[in-house]
């Protein structure tokens, strides 16, 4: 049973954030970047068994600043605003416990929520978007040496909820599960056998593939498959080097600014490459993350004419 004092103060969180219209995610983007000379990706929270009083305004700050993200997140990914204190309290006791956000993305991008808007008709991709989607698909596909091959299933609906073994899936009361799975439970990037060789496909032809597969699928479809590839290159980026993350994602800011999308704050519409590289350096690769998932979902919600709804 959820202590009385947890429910008022998640309440109130989740009061404060839906009556501002807004989230105030600029203190995701501003505050929540790592002090200086902490390792690249660890988080700042620390778990403590019996926190100390000087320990308090720490947590306030990371439970608000997780608040914040979470609220944008329902809005971005499932387009929708949470209306459940008590489910949008159990997501924010897992980011605030350590819960990572590729962890917490998957749970709902493979949650039966997605799943059925994934396979309502009504959701079906507007012929424009697949033009959008197809470009963006194909440069993310573009950055590996080896192009993934793409199959039929991978524009139908999600089917798997979990794989068996792979995380902790806790349902929540708003249909949205949080699973702990992380890119072990994605396909493998190209299969097994494949030689790099093989001809490389440029640009337009690999766009005309990616189209022609995905037409008629759910604009959510597109949505969940464009994040998932964006959190495969970034894996792959990483693996080179934190510089060589960073790098990319300063290339991928500024060229998504010049497509005249409001990715929800000022500071994310500018077009300098400078100013993105400067601020990934602070910043953790959840942030990261999370920043290239944002502007991959508004992309298409823009086109689609996607807009949050109660």
């Amino acid at each position: 049973m959820m202590p009385q004092s947890r429910h008022f103060a998640i309440g109130l969180v989740f009061s404060v954030l839906l009556l501002g219209g807004c989230q105030k995610i600029s203190v995701w983007m501003t505050q929540a970047t790592q002090k200086p000379g902490s390792p690249a990706g660890q988080p700042q929270a620390r778990s403590s068994e019996s926190p100390g009083v000087d320990d308090a305004p720490e947590r306030a700050s990371l439970a608000q600043r997780n608040a914040e993200l979470l609220q944008e997140i329902y809005r971005v990914v499932l387009v929708m605003n949470p209306s459940s204190p008590a489910a949008f309290g159990n997501w924010l006791d897992s980011m605030n416990q350590g819960a990572t956000l590729e962890g917490i993305y998957n749970g709902f991008t493979r949650s039966d929520f997605q799943r059925s808007l994934e396979s309502n008709p009504k959701t079906t991709a507007d012929p424009k978007v697949i033009g959008v989607f197809s470009q963006e698909l194909s440069e993310l596909l573009l950055e590996f040496p080896v192009i993934p091959e793409l199959e039929a299933a991978d524009s139908k609906p999600f089917q798997n909820i979990e794989p068996p073994g792979i995380g902790d899936l806790r349902k929540s009361s708003d249909g949205v599960s949080y699973s702990g799975s992380t890119q072990e439970s994605f396909k493998p990037f190209a299969k097994s056998g494949a030689s790099a060789l093989t001809p490389r496909p440029d640009l337009p032809v690999l766009r005309g593939r990616v189209g022609a597969l995905f037409a008629g699928s759910s604009i959510f479809t597109m949505k969940r498959v464009l994040g998932e590839w964006g959190l495969r290159v970034l894996a792959l980026r990483l693996e080179e080097s934190p510089e060589r993350m960073r790098d990319w994602y300063a290339d991928f800011a500024a060229r998504a600014s010049k497509k005249g999308v409001d990715f929800g704050l000022g500071l994310r519409n500018e077009s300098s490459r400078e100013f993105h590289r400067k601020w990934a350096e602070q910043a953790s690769d959840d942030q990261i993350r999370w920043e290239v998932l944002n502007r991959l979902h508004r992309i298409l919600n823009a086109v689609q004419g996607l807009s949050p709804r109660s």
